[in-house]
């Protein structure tokens, strides 16, 4: 692509404005996000101040977001050239650098140990990057990025940390994210139902969807469905199964029935594995369906059926 420069000198130009002149960088990925997401003036403190005031932003656009990244480079008028023509061409790949520009190496527990904190202190930034990722819009990786990096804008080394972890490995940052909420989410609701002694009314089955396939199943959650999506978990040239959809079945009564992917889903194990208190609905599971990802084999049983008896 002719308007841009080496990718390398513009990740060093970015990093050096994270680490120099952060407020350009970081109110520049706000607005962009900020309109990806239609974050409203009344919802931009959470996000911005401290240490940024909301009254410096007066529109929440991308172009907005593109004049702060700018004036980081005032000084250097062919890297701010460089920025626009980026933005220009190719949006998409410009705010990505935008987010995934740091000297710092990637660092999964980190970010693990970080995220812990960021949902007891700042669960709306871990929310807005859980429904971020899981969009299909244009920018929803770097604006899922933003909003996680948000939530740690008191402590420059996390944020380039997530920043670098965000260049290398994406799906891998983003699907412990999730399951990071999903574990959370179900100590909420054990929670709760052991405070409540009233009956509860029916509960319907939660989902959640998108997780890159394989990886690990939480307790109480079973495969829904397979799926191929080239744009995520690895960008697979061919047609295979790299995403996932799960349900949970272990908050729900009995009588319930469902009907998920027939493959193993527990850790160790090649093969599904009845859960306790469950059984196939009736005599003809699992069974095979026509899909367009299929882990089982072909022609093989690769759905079924199944009720919760006790």
């Amino acid at each position: 692509m002719a308007n841009w420069q080496d990718d390398g000198d513009m990740r060093t130009n970015l990093a050096w404005q994270w680490e120099n002149n952060r407020a350009s960088a970081y109110l520049g990925a706000f607005c962009m996000a900020a309109e990806e997401v239609g974050l409203t003036h009344q919802e931009a403190p959470f996000f911005l101040s401290p240490p940024f005031p909301a009254v410096l932003i007066q529109a929440f656009t991308r172009d907005t977001g593109l004049s702060w990244v700018v004036s980081g480079q005032q000084h250097n008028a062919p890297v701010a050239d460089a920025y626009r023509r980026a933005s220009d061409a190719d949006p998409v790949r410009f705010w990505t650098l935008v987010m995934s520009s740091s000297n710092t190496t990637p660092n999964l527990t980190a970010c693990a140990a970080n995220i812990q904190w960021q949902w007891e202190n700042n669960k709306e930034s871990i929310l807005k990057a859980q429904s971020l990722y899981l969009s299909k819009s244009a920018l929803s990786l770097p604006a899922a990025s933003f909003f996680l990096v948000s939530g740690q804008r008191h402590n420059p080394p996390v944020m380039d940390i997530y920043r670098a972890t965000y260049r290398e490995i994406p799906d891998q940052l983003f699907t412990l994210l999730l399951q990071y909420v999903v574990q959370e989410e179900i100590k909420e609701s054990a929670a709760m139902r052991r405070e409540s002694a009233e009956i509860s009314k029916p509960i319907h089955p939660l989902h959640l969807y998108g997780l890159c396939y394989p990886s690990a199943v939480p307790p109480g959650w079973l495969i829904e469905q397979l799926h191929f999506d080239p744009t995520k978990c690895g960008t697979p040239a061919q047609i295979l199964c790299n995403t996932m959809d799960l349900v949970r079945y272990d908050n729900l009564p009995v009588g319930s029935i469902l009907d998920v992917a027939y493959v193993a889903y527990v850790a160790n194990s090649t093969q599904f594995v009845m859960p306790p208190g469950w059984q196939p609905s009736n005599t003809n599971q699992p069974y095979w369906a026509a899909l367009a990802c299929d882990a089982s084999g072909s022609g093989q049983p690769n759905r079924i059926t199944i009720k919760k008896v006790s």
